[in-house]
């Protein structure tokens, strides 16, 4: 979860989305599946432009929420950061430490934001093969729902163990 990756993969998966909308809306038709039952049958149709729409203002809402998580984190009082245990929190938001608890949260963000943009992508490539014709298993939506939250877990256990109070401090 460096920071300088983090922002490269949160840019290259903003990218990767736009293209993906990009091809969605060139190939698809006027009506294109907008929602999928727990089977995988589609049981609602949407227009295509407001489905790009909404998808886009979707992902740039997430991508700005993330993205500028350097700028916000700094900006937020240590009185609404929850972090486990009254030792780490007083710790973590000490003038001494809150440049490098910003770092560490803003990184963590950024690494979130790519995992949102990546499922947000695939919901579309989903949709947009599905709107071609092709049917979609089941197993492809519960696959992609226990990879987004094992990506997400995978990156909140290092957070977790990044913002342990340091042994010397304790």
């Amino acid at each position: 979860m460096g920071g300088v990756w983090s922002r490269r993969a949160l840019v290259a998966s903003g990218v990767a989305f736009a293209l993906v909308l990009i091809w969605f809306a060139a190939a698809l038709p006027d009506r294109v599946p907008g929602h999928f039952g727990l089977s995988g049958e589609v049981n609602r149709y949407d227009d295509k432009g407001i489905f790009v729409a909404g998808m886009a203002g979707i992902g740039v809402v997430m991508a700005l929420l993330f993205g500028a998580a350097r700028w916000w984190m700094p900006r937020l009082p240590g009185s609404v950061i929850n972090l486990p245990g009254k030792k780490a929190r007083a710790y973590w938001t000490s003038p001494a430490h809150r440049d490098e608890l910003n770092a560490i949260m803003a990184s963590a963000m950024e690494t979130i934001g790519v995992f949102v943009l990546l499922l947000l992508s695939v919901i579309v490539l989903i949709s947009g093969v599905a709107g071609l014709g092709t049917t979609i298993p089941a197993w492809v939506f519960w696959l992609l729902t226990a990879t987004f939250l094992a990506a997400f877990v995978g990156c909140l256990i290092p957070l977790m163990r990044k913002t342990r109070v340091p042994a010397s401090a304790r």
